[in-house]
């Protein structure tokens, strides 16, 4: 059984491995593929397929915090510290992560990883 672990890689769009909490120094959450299945990519692969090909496989995180400083850009001029106990305690700190796997087609076999 192969076991993939996509958010303990680099990825390839944005060259680092996502951080997902708040203050993007930690790598608490994480999605994992326990499968035997070749339509799945191996974890190899994971720093040169996600989101580069057609076959749809592709993960991400959503950054809200993103959108509260493009919101309020005055919690910029706060220490680091303060900009994120502004927010913290009304929202989880925990941005969610997603994962894209490709629709199964007839023929799909391993070969399309490589």
């Amino acid at each position: 059984m192969k076991v993939n672990f996509p958010f303990l890689d680099d990825h390839p769009a944005f060259g680092t491995v996502f951080r997902a909490n708040a203050r993007q120094d930690q790598t608490y959450d994480q999605i994992a593929l326990f499968a035997d299945d070749r339509r799945l990519p191996p974890p190899q692969l994971n720093r040169h397929a996600g989101g580069t090909a057609g076959h749809g496989f592709n993960f991400g995180m959503f950054d809200f915090v993103r959108l509260f400083f493009d919101a309020f850009p005055a919690l910029l001029n706060f220490s680091k510290w303060r900009r994120y106990s502004k927010f913290e305690h009304d929202v989880s700190d925990h941005m969610p992560i997603w994962i894209r796997l490709p629709i199964p087609h007839d023929g799909q076999i391993e070969h399309e990883w490589k």
